[in-house]
């Protein structure tokens, strides 16, 4: 595959890639935790608060709009990240939950991703 400017991508690229958006992922939940600790106890459990989307995109900072027990439930897993609807990354994720205003998506565990399962089975 060729780079925006027809140049060739570095072979590790798809990885460098994912890397990124695990990271950019991890630093928005973190945000999310601290935001959520900080309003804890201090809001009705009802009342809904703004955290930030936690998809893989370095440019987002859509705002969600969640009370704690949804962005707990969210949380449930730890590969789990509340993202804006449609921001998903279906190669490094998929989506657990569809709720009007936001989505759980799933990291794949290593080895579990779409390309990577193509790319085992054409491994000779």
């Amino acid at each position: 595959m060729d780079g925006q400017l027809g140049h060739p991508l570095p072979p590790d690229w798809e990885r460098r890639k994912a890397e990124r958006a695990r990271k950019n992922e991890a630093a928005f939940k973190q945000h999310n935790d601290r935001r959520k600790a900080f309003e804890q106890g201090a809001v009705d459990p009802d009342e809904r608060i703004p955290f930030v989307c936690e998809c893989g995109d370095p440019h987002c900072y859509d705002a969600l709009e969640l009370a704690i027990p949804q962005i707990d439930g969210a949380h449930a897993g730890k590969r789990r990240y509340v993202v804006k609807p449609l921001h998903i990354m279906p190669d490094c994720e998929r989506v657990v939950e569809q709720h009007q205003d936001y989505w759980v998506v799933e990291k794949y565990a290593p080895g579990e991703s779409p390309a990577e399962q193509l790319a085992e089975s054409a491994s000779p």
